[in-house]
């Protein structure tokens, strides 16, 4: 599996968000800082099929969010995360959910950095939240999501709003792995993870999202064009036997 480590070392974006923060801190209005730390306990009734699988294991996170406001336009926030698993390396990880530089103006708000962007959406499936990437070892219900990185031009008007997202960077899912409770058979091989379009993780995806509202019903209306966060699956032969191996196609939607 890929490095889920926040972005790989070649991306300069949080420390450019980090350095704008500093630059406009003469301004400093406001700050607050929340802070979670939870502990979890897994127990499985029948015995393991694999050999590396645990029959109970023990989970800690810790979430900080720290919000500083400079004058009457700009805002910063950021959102460290970790995650520690006492028996599954899978689920053991650091991401960085925000760290996001916010510019309030007259008629429209620009932001640049990372977040954990979520498209409120109906149906079971989520098929429109397609902006950032969900993090399946999180949680069954598929409802907790990584940090995404993205620039985003907002246009409110009465009683609506129209969204304009470039997102610069794409992020795989992560997938059980060896000692993972809840997994396939055969493991999915997420290292190496294929894609339709030659710059991989490095495609410029478009988002595009108007939301307005009629008396006591809000109608939504999105647009993408880019990397699929979903991939399909194909077996691949191995040196012991198929592998399932992620394919990111692309989508306009």
């Amino acid at each position: 599996m890929r490095d889920n480590w926040i972005l790989p070392d070649k991306s300069s974006l949080p420390k450019a968000i980090l350095f704008l923060a500093w630059i406009l801190s003469p301004g400093i209005a406001a700050a607050e800082f929340e802070s979670e730390i939870t502990l979890s306990i897994r127990a499985f009734n029948h015995s393991a099929r694999f050999e590396d699988q645990a029959n109970q294991h023990a989970t800690a996170f810790a979430q900080f969010n720290w919000y500083q406001s400079f004058g009457d336009i700009w805002s910063f926030e950021i959102e460290p995360y970790i995650r520690l698993d006492s028996a599954d390396e899978a689920r053991s990880t650091s991401d960085l959910r925000r760290a996001f530089l916010l510019g309030e103006f007259d008629r429209f708000e620009f932001g640049i950095g990372i977040q954990q962007l979520f498209w409120g959406v109906t149906e079971s499936t989520h098929l429109v939240d397609i902006v950032a990437q969900t993090d399946n070892l999180a949680a069954l219900d598929q409802e907790e999501k990584l940090g995404q990185p993205l620039i985003v031009f907002s246009v409110p008007f009465s009683r609506g709003l129209f969204d304009l997202y470039l997102l610069p960077y794409f992020r795989e899912q992560t997938f059980p792995e060896a000692g993972s409770r809840l997994r396939f058979e055969t493991l999915i091989d997420g290292d190496n993870a294929q894609y339709e379009h030659p710059d991989e993780e490095n495609h410029l995806d478009v988002a595009v999202r108007l939301n307005h509202s009629f008396a006591h019903i809000e109608l939504g209306l999105s647009h993408f064009q880019g990397t699929a966060r979903q991939p399909n699956f194909q077996f691949i032969p191995g040196p012991s036997g198929p592998v399932i191996q992620p394919y990111y196609g692309r989508i306009c939607a």
